[in-house]
């Protein structure tokens, strides 16, 4: 009997291998199910697991320096190996990392590539400190932002790069105090609003589809989410540029721009205040809606990969977001800590594998 991941309905991981990340020396898992449950205590390796499968996906950590190297002490190398299943039939993933860098593969062969628009599996992360997003530095929501306006237009990762170029040349020329408008500025510009195009049309998409979710978080009443896309909504970006000329040529960098762009939620036109739950949910929200967006456009599910999605919600919360990420029909990795009791609705249908993890094992 095939499982709802192989009868070709739904994209998503069908098995996955692991050896020597961190503190899992080897581990299989077959999966079955859409769901992935993976209980245990704290420094079990449950979020390893999760990092395994952001690894094959973005050939990258999301795990930060502190977490130290990924590959296990005393050992040479870290191997994980998956298969996937979608549009394009089965598939095996493959990512190696040892002391002379990494190495990703798609059906045995090299992946070097780095477009991630074109890996055969995406991912999308709710981790432990989600509520970075709203209180932690603005280029964090930039880049958060830009991520998924690539998701649905791809040309605009192109654009962001050339952009960037030509932000870091601009700010050489001012530096260097020998300023005189020309090249610079027009190419700037140009760039610069098409940045901002993209980003205000995926931003009016991704408001529509918050403010649908919004009505069923009594903490939300009278929220909104805005951009600012970095200069006055009064003036075009060359007649703001020329307002604030001698300040730059002074600071020697750009001071106004898509690169000063940020998004916040606000209450009655102040930015709203919440408790660490509440932003989490938040947070929460943001991304489906994110996803939402990404449907009516026609972009593939992503897997989601929900690193302990109960801390600092009640249980009435997190009842309500479990709903909404079901209603997404993804393949949903899951971590908890083993000492809670499992709400109905995350079993229900049994389209669930439980998984125990102790000291980097997996057990059924």
């Amino acid at each position: 009997m095939e499982s709802a991941i192989e009868d070709g309905k739904l994209q998503g991981l069908v098995s996955l291998r692991i050896e020597n990340l961190r503190n899992i020396q080897r581990m299989q898992i077959d999966l079955d199910a859409p769901v992935v449950i993976l209980s245990g205590g704290n420094g079990a390796g449950k979020t390893t697991v999760l990092e395994a499968i952001y690894l094959l996906a973005r050939g990258r950590s999301f795990r930060g320096r502190k977490a130290g190297p990924i590959t296990t002490n005393g050992e040479c190398c870290t191997s994980i190996k998956g298969f996937c299943t979608g549009q394009r039939g089965k598939l095996s993933l493959g990512f190696y990392r040892d002391r002379t860098g990494t190495q990703r593969s798609l059906d045995s062969a090299p992946w070097e590539n780095q477009d991630a628009t074109h890996f055969p599996i995406s991912v999308k992360l709710i981790g432990e400190n989600a509520q970075s997003l709203l209180d932690g530095d603005p280029a964090l929501r930039r880049t958060y932002l830009d991520w998924n306006v690539f998701h649905v237009e791809h040309r605009f990762g192109r654009l962001r790069k050339n952009f960037h170029r030509t932000l870091s040349q601009r700010n050489a020329v001012l530096r260097s105090k020998d300023w005189a408008d020309g090249i610079w500025s027009r190419s700037f510009v140009e760039l610069a609003e098409e940045v901002n195009r993209y980003r205000e049309q995926f931003f009016t998409d991704w408001r529509v589809q918050f403010l649908q979710l919004c009505p069923t978080f009594d903490f939300l009443a009278d929220c909104d989410i805005r951009f600012r896309r970095g200069w006055s909504d009064r003036d075009s970006l060359g007649d703001a540029l020329t307002q604030v000329r001698a300040a730059e040529v002074s600071c020697g960098y750009t001071l106004i721009g898509p690169s000063r762009a940020d998004f916040t939620v606000e209450r009655d036109g102040k930015a709203a205040c919440f408790s660490r739950g509440q932003a989490k949910a938040l947070v929460c929200l943001l991304q489906l809606a994110a996803d939402r967006v990404h449907a009516e456009h026609g972009v593939g599910a992503s897997v989601w990969l929900l690193d302990d999605l109960e801390a600092e919600l009640d249980q009435d919360t997190c009842s309500k977001i479990w709903s909404i990420f079901a209603a997404t029909e993804a393949q949903r990795f899951v971590t908890r800590v083993s000492t809670r009791p499992m709400a109905d609705e995350w079993t229900a249908g049994g389209k669930a594998c439980l998984f125990h993890v102790e000291h980097g094992v997996l057990t059924p």
